[in-house]
């Protein structure tokens, strides 16, 4: 499943109304966030494809942010949604690989799949 860009209200009320669906939102500023698309939404899409993706540009898209309740301060982070309700959220503020490495944990934790590396 291809990453899509969050862009509008309309796509943002679908995501909140979509029953049995987990949703990981990254929000980035790309005024100032230039490593916005080194996260691996690409990979995590082939590999947890039961979830749906979306970059947020909270520049871009500042509707939608505020819908969320983002502040334009806020660094990157990632938004775990499931059935309509915010059930994660990692802030990629830190080191980069410690905020992939926490959201990709509670995408497998919220999709039920055991992290293949302790399971070899």
């Amino acid at each position: 499943m291809a990453v899509k860009n969050l862009t509008t209200l309309e796509t943002l009320d679908k995501i909140l109304h979509e029953k049995d669906h987990l949703a990981v939102v990254y929000c980035y500023k790309s005024k100032t966030d230039a490593e916005a698309m080194r996260f691996p939404l690409q990979e995590w899409s082939v590999l947890y494809n039961e979830a749906a993706y979306y970059y947020l540009d909270m520049d871009s898209a500042r509707p939608v942010a505020d819908e969320l309740g983002i502040d334009n301060n806020e660094p990157p982070h990632f938004l775990i949604f499931r059935d309509g309700r915010k059930i994660g959220s990692v802030t990629a503020d830190a080191a980069h690989e410690s905020a992939v490495d926490k959201a990709e944990a509670e995408i497998r934790e919220f999709l039920g799949r055991r992290d293949p590396a302790l399971y070899d």
